[in-house]
């Protein structure tokens, strides 16, 4: 019983660090945006028939995606996606399901709206940030348009340092694969410290003292 709780135990801090661990390279990521580079922008047709202006940027453990509704919607529908289609006569290729996931229903949006999805982690996102601007007035995020750089993205980083706990949403799977290598190294740790304190022998209590001198 005892090797069982000892076994939970080490389970248990070795979860908690990797969990940390994991968060702070997720934070380091985020503030270095090492490796920046403009993925480039192309247009979505959400029901294949919504244009939605899509620009996507790409760091070492940061993913960052802007999209506008910057035209009115088609009279009719384009076709579907194919392996032999021109890109530019098909609905295009839509945002990526975990930024989806954070959004609401982009069909639902009026027009000039702009949405904006930040996500950060290594290998894996794990941690999301969204925003929506319905309005003109509203300043952020830009409209994918003017995306091209690093400024929107360096904004966004910004924006989820002053951000409230609430606004920041986890991304479960990407928080396991994350956590989970420095979670068994954590462990590991723990039981070797066990073995090691096992292998010291505890000292003789049960020696006679010594005779007294006469």
């Amino acid at each position: 019983m005892r090797g069982v709780v000892a076994w939970v135990i080490d389970l248990a801090v070795g979860a908690v660090f990797g969990t940390l661990l994991a968060a702070l390279i997720a934070i380091g990521c985020l503030q270095s945006l090492m490796g920046h580079a403009f993925l480039g922008s192309d247009t979505w047709f959400c029901e294949r028939s919504i244009p939605w202006l899509i620009a996507r940027h790409r760091a070492v453990g940061v993913w960052w995606l802007n999209a506008s509704q910057a035209t009115a919607p088609l009279l009719g529908e384009v076709p579907q996606s194919a392996p032999d289609a021109d890109p530019a006569q098909t609905e295009g290729a839509p945002p990526e399901p975990w930024a989806l996931h954070f959004l609401p229903p982009l069909q639902g949006l009026p027009r000039g709206a702009r949405v904006g999805v930040i996500a950060f982690g290594w290998p894996m996102p794990m941690v999301a940030r969204a925003w929506v601007a319905l309005f003109q007035q509203d300043g952020f995020p830009m409209a994918a348009e003017v995306d091209v750089g690093g400024a929107v993205l360096e904004n966004a980083v910004r924006r989820v340092g002053e951000s409230a706990w609430r606004d920041l949403h986890l991304i479960p799977a990407g928080l396991v694969v994350d956590a989970m290598p420095w979670a068994l190294l954590g462990t590991w740790s723990m039981r070797r410290l066990r073995a090691r304190g096992r292998a010291v022998s505890p000292p003789e209590a049960s020696a006679a003292p010594p005779e007294p001198a006469p």
